[in-house]
């Protein structure tokens, strides 16, 4: 007998256009069939607003690590500012360098960004993004004022953004003293050249005049003058410093002085003199205020050598007709004054360098061999160390080689 097949009919069927199933299954109830366009069309919309708010959330978090740490800052015309250098590859030995200068004064702002500042008593244009405000303490004033009433106390830092108080008050590093310690010995060759940089040529024997209790040379006081002149520079000032083995001479021939000087703001003339003892004093002509200062650690009512004085009263003149104004230590309050024979050319240096920048005299006696370690170290991360094994003092100009202070 055959076997009877049963049929099964199929509850599901496929759709003739759409790759789907339809149920066929008998309903009481009438439906339709939706549009798969429209279907299609509210899904691309749902996925667009997804979108929309992934791309916000991404655009708003880009926005935030962008503006993570930098730093906002607002100035407008007639404001101090400090311009920012660009950003260098940090050599050895110079991880202490100054990347702003200033304050100058901002004379104008554009609306895209380009500030105007005067530097140097010229205008020069830079982005607003380099710039900086100077926060200057209440009652002092930006003006290098010869009675330093009004100016900040900076020591050998150049802003207060550098260091608070001053740089010889703080503690050194056990690196620093580990290069002092080295640059210093006695025990090591006298003749050891340690400073190498195109004119400057510094053995270690200067570094003990300049570092120990002696009588500063003029061969590194030239180079503590160029540390002076670069601080007056981010200070908007334009200075002349005669050289120290040049001023001397001039008592036995007319005096000379560059051309352009009469443009200069500071002229500074370190005398050294010999009529007691070696000793060195200071002459600062402050060219726009017709004003010429004699300062003498020794003598603060007065100037230690009245040839001198007679030929930086002749300078003085030529460098602008009329009378000017004489000022001595007296003048100034505070006035520091060297109780030792030893430390002329450290109160030199540190009256010209205060002068320069708008600085106090906020400094002792008893702070000198502190700030002598400072001015070495100054040195040691300006300038390019030697060679090593190098000790022949040929490089030195014949007769340059020893002068007193």
């Amino acid at each position: 007998m055959p076997s009877q097949v049963h049929t099964i009919p199929s509850q599901t069927a496929k759709h003739p256009r759409l790759p789907q199933a339809l149920n066929i299954c008998e309903t009481d109830t009438a439906f339709e069939l939706a549009d798969p366009e429209e279907e299609l069309e509210l899904k691309l919309a749902g996925v667009k607003a997804l979108n929309e708010t992934a791309q916000g959330k991404q655009k708003k978090a880009f926005e935030a690590k962008k503006s993570k740490g930098v730093r906002q800052c607002s100035v407008k015309a007639g404001d101090e500012v400090l311009i920012g250098e660009p950003k260098k590859k940090v050599k050895k030995g110079n991880c202490l360098q100054d990347l702003h200068q200033g304050p100058f004064t901002l004379t104008s702002l554009t609306e895209k960004g380009v500030a105007s500042v005067a530097m140097l008593g010229k205008i020069q244009k830079v982005n607003v993004a380099q710039l900086r405000p100077y926060f200057r303490p209440q009652g002092h004033s930006h003006e290098s004022e010869g009675s330093q009433n009004d100016a900040e106390d900076i020591g050998l830092v150049d802003h207060q953004y550098a260091n608070k108080g001053p740089l010889w008050s703080k503690r050194l590093c056990p690196q620093q003293e580990q290069v002092l310690t080295y640059v210093l010995d006695r025990i090591r060759p006298a003749k050891k050249m340690v400073v190498l940089d195109g004119p400057v040529c510094l053995q270690r024997e200067d570094f003990w005049n300049l570092g120990l209790d002696e009588q500063v040379e003029s061969n590194i006081g030239n180079a503590c003058f160029r540390l002076v002149e670069e601080a007056a520079r981010r200070h908007g000032m334009d200075v002349h410093i005669a050289d120290l083995f040049e001023v001397p001479k001039w008592k036995l021939r007319e005096p000379s002085l560059p051309d352009n000087v009469e443009s200069k703001d500071i002229i500074i003339l370190p005398a050294w003199g010999s009529q007691t003892a070696s000793h060195y004093m200071l002459c600062v002509l402050l060219v726009a205020k017709k004003e010429a200062i004699f300062l003498d650690s020794l003598c603060p009512n007065g100037f230690g050598d009245e040839k001198y004085q007679t030929i930086f009263r002749q300078l003085a003149g030529a460098v602008a007709n009329g009378p000017w104004v004489e000022k001595t230590g007296k003048d100034f309050d505070p006035f520091p004054v060297q109780s030792d024979g030893q430390s002329c050319g450290i109160f030199m240096l540190m009256y010209a360098l205060c002068i320069c920048t708008g600085a106090m005299f906020h400094f002792l006696d008893t702070d000198i061999p502190s700030i002598r370690k400072r001015w070495c170290l100054q040195i040691l991360e300006k300038f390019s160390i030697a060679s090593m094994g190098r000790t022949s003092g040929s490089a030195l100009p014949s007769g340059q080689r020893r002068q007193n202070s």
